[in-house]
């Protein structure tokens, strides 16, 4: 599958794409990776209903569900259906919940669905499992601006940017996100300052 892919990436048009896949196709019908190519090629010339139902003949076939899963609702996204692609996503997620792909186009789905604070938890369990992975906390920061989160924006920038090495501007962050905390959340402010006190010793010892 990820050939195919690599393949759908470098080709040199969709249409020069379509017709090495249905050449594939003749040469070896039965090829399951030519059947998924074709229809990724499909989807790239906007035969997103065809390229749908392409997938759904495979769906026995891929031996990987979660490609199928991830591929199917990836399409219904590109066709402009994320209601159906949810659909497929939530059934997924609930037979693979620890699948990073499929999770974080879950969050997206959500997005686009306007359905925000789902997104942003679907992030945040993801930053549980991945506390390293810059990308996560990319996206958290972003879904969380979306969700009217902004103390929430700036601790997932500060972890962004602490993984990056941009020490200083992590600080600043978390800064931002102390001096939005109410004082009920003094011990949130406590953690932030220890954060804070950490990264400055790292500097530190850095600069020395």
């Amino acid at each position: 599958r990820m050939r195919a892919r690599v393949e759908k990436h470098f080709s040199d048009s969709p249409l020069t794409y379509k017709k090495n896949s249905e050449r594939a196709i003749q040469d070896s019908p039965s090829a399951v990776r030519n059947r998924y190519a074709y229809a990724l090629s499909l989807s790239l010339i906007g035969k997103h209903n065809e390229a749908v139902t392409t997938i759904d003949g495979l769906e026995d076939s891929i031996q990987d569900e979660t490609v199928f899963y991830f591929t199917k609702a990836e399409l219904l996204l590109e066709a402009g259906e994320p209601a159906k692609s949810l659909e497929v996503l939530e059934l997924a997620i609930q037979m693979h919940p620890d699948h990073f792909p499929i999770s974080m186009i879950y969050a997206e789905t959500l997005n686009l669905l306007g359905r925000f604070d789902e997104a942003e938890r679907v992030l945040a369990d993801l930053t549980r499992s991945r506390p390293n992975d810059t990308i996560v906390w990319f996206e958290l920061a972003e879904t969380a601006g979306l969700a009217g989160n902004i103390s929430g924006v700036h601790l997932a920038r500060a972890q962004f940017f602490e993984l990056m090495g941009a020490w200083h501007r992590s600080i600043q962050h978390l800064e931002y996100a102390q001096n939005l905390l109410e004082a009920e959340e003094r011990i949130k402010a406590e953690k932030i300052d220890q954060q804070i006190l950490d990264l400055r010793k790292r500097i530190q010892v850095a600069n020395s």
